[in-house]
């Protein structure tokens, strides 16, 4: 490798997104059920990234405007995904917003139209996609 493998920060040594080892590694049998350092599979998207932790973003609110949040999160295929909402942290109580929902893709989005103005959200990961043979 020649070029920078762009850290997040320094001392911290998860990938940011635009670093060259997110899916350069090389899969190797025994990471198939492995985690990183993270707990995370250590395979996603298909190919091991290069060191310690999978590259995996979260979900970023990308619309709010009065009752409606529009949220965006990186996927996986095939993995089913259920955002929830919570409206004050110290009780814990997340409420599903929609129903799961299956990705095709390695983004999905979805809204809240009962957007709160202090509302906290979260994505749950509810079924890995299925190993491939």
């Amino acid at each position: 490798m020649t070029n920078s493998p762009a850290f997040r920060a320094d001392g911290d040594y998860r990938l940011s997104p635009d670093s060259p080892c997110i899916n350069s590694g090389s899969n190797q049998r025994w990471m198939s059920g492995s985690i990183d350092l993270d707990q995370k599979p250590r395979i996603l998207y298909g190919t091991v990234d290069m060191g310690a932790y999978e590259f995996f973003e979260s979900l970023t609110i990308t619309h709010f405007s009065a009752g409606n949040a529009q949220s965006t999160w990186t996927t996986l295929p095939g993995a089913v995904y259920q955002l929830q909402a919570c409206d004050d942290l110290s009780t814990a109580e997340w409420v599903n917003i929609g129903s799961p929902v299956t990705a095709t893709t390695t983004e999905l989005s979805a809204s809240d139209s009962t957007a709160a103005d202090h509302r906290f959200y979260r994505v749950i990961l509810t079924e890995w996609p299925a190993e491939e043979e």
